[in-house]
């Protein structure tokens, strides 16, 4: 049961990020491709939420499965924008996106043998990454204040 409840509390947080992902694209259109990535990725976000609090019980490995399928995408997303737009902080969102990439390739080459545990960790440590990527983020687009000249 306390799976079922935990794949639901995912699902619920995806969507929260997905709504983030997407309205944070509107605030950047004049990005360029920006907008279409994080558009993509915030809708891709929610529909697997939504799939995961709509269907918690078709079982570990199918959302294995789907997990590491967003972990794929989403770090693909990531690392190609990031490459080719080389915004303030490109750097920590393309860390952001192999590690992704990485995550979502081990989390779908072990399964099922390791569903229950190797879940869970790729979930967290995806999360704690993407907070570190957008915390970098913000810092490197933070212009930077001038020293007041004594005088």
């Amino acid at each position: 049961m306390f799976h079922v409840a935990s794949i639901v509390g995912f699902g619920v947080l995806l969507v929260a990020g997905g709504l983030t992902e997407v309205f944070q694209a509107f605030g950047a259109r004049r990005g360029g491709d920006r907008f279409f990535v994080a558009f993509l990725s915030g809708l891709l976000s929610m529909a697997v939420g939504v799939v995961l609090v709509s269907r918690p019980a078709v079982g570990v490995t199918g959302t294995g499965l789907l997990v590491g399928a967003w972990l794929l995408v989403t770090g693909i997303f990531r690392g190609v924008t990031a490459l080719r737009e080389r915004y303030r902080g490109w750097g920590f969102d393309l860390a952001y996106g192999l590690l992704s990439v990485l995550l979502g390739a081990w989390v779908t080459e072990t399964l099922p043998s390791s569903a229950m545990w190797l879940l869970g960790t790729a979930i967290s440590i995806e999360l704690m990454v993407r907070a570190v990527a957008v915390m970098g983020s913000s810092v490197a687009g933070r212009p930077r204040e001038r020293p007041a000249h004594a005088g």
